[in-house]
């Protein structure tokens, strides 16, 4: 699917060391530059990649938006609740694409108390609001998604936003969420996102 040229707007997004040009029409600028916010660099003339959101005319009598990257597109007739997880899917996978791990495990991993904590488990298990508590608690996040660990074994931060299902919410606290818009999943499930304040570096990655 082509890019529409009537909507060029563009944000440029830094997660660690690889740099993705998001194209999206105007009317989902300052909702994507809230959220994305910690992300957001100047254009440095390129990018490692390029994902695109663009209008979807298969349902007329609701908006509907597809998802795409520069070769293909990856989703269609979706209601603009279900863009924003499916967009975090994809930049997740194209971070840890872009680091090269060795391995990818389907969990969370947190630098706490001078030790790596690896918390694999299926969806809804409770990994991303473990996650999220321990970095309340002052650890230093990596990843509550993917955990990607190197030729060492040693886990890679892939610096992007928590997600949190709707049952942590109140757990979790926070007038970052009590303010954020619901976004959903295609499942059904309600989430609501928040950027860790630290992130794990290679000094965290070294430890046990």
């Amino acid at each position: 699917r082509p890019w529409a040229p009537e909507a060029p707007a563009a944000l440029t997004l830094r997660f660690g060391q690889a740099l993705v040009r998001l194209r999206l029409p105007a009317d989902w600028q300052e909702e994507l530059r809230a959220l994305l916010q910690p992300a957001l660099v100047g254009d440095p003339g390129r990018a490692d990649a390029e994902l695109w959101i663009a209008p979807d005319t298969a349902d007329a009598a609701e908006p509907r938006w597809a998802l795409g990257d520069a070769s293909r597109q990856f989703f269609a007739a979706l209601r603009r609740d279900e863009v924003v997880p499916l967009l975090i899917d994809r930049l997740q996978a194209l971070v840890y694409r872009h680091h090269g791990a060795r391995l990818a495990l389907h969990g969370a991993a947190v630098h706490w108390r001078g030790r790596n904590w690896l918390l694999p488990g299926a969806s809804g298990a409770g990994k991303s609001t473990l996650c999220a508590r321990l970095v309340q608690a002052g650890g230093r996040c990596y990843s509550d998604e993917i955990i990607a660990l190197d030729d060492h074994w040693r886990p890679a931060a892939l610096h992007l936003p928590i997600a949190l299902k709707s049952g942590s919410w109140t757990l979790c606290g926070g007038a970052d969420l009590e303010g954020q818009r619901e976004r959903r999943r295609r499942d059904g499930r309600r989430l609501k996102y928040r950027w860790p304040p630290r992130f794990a570096g290679a000094a965290e990655a070294a430890a046990p």
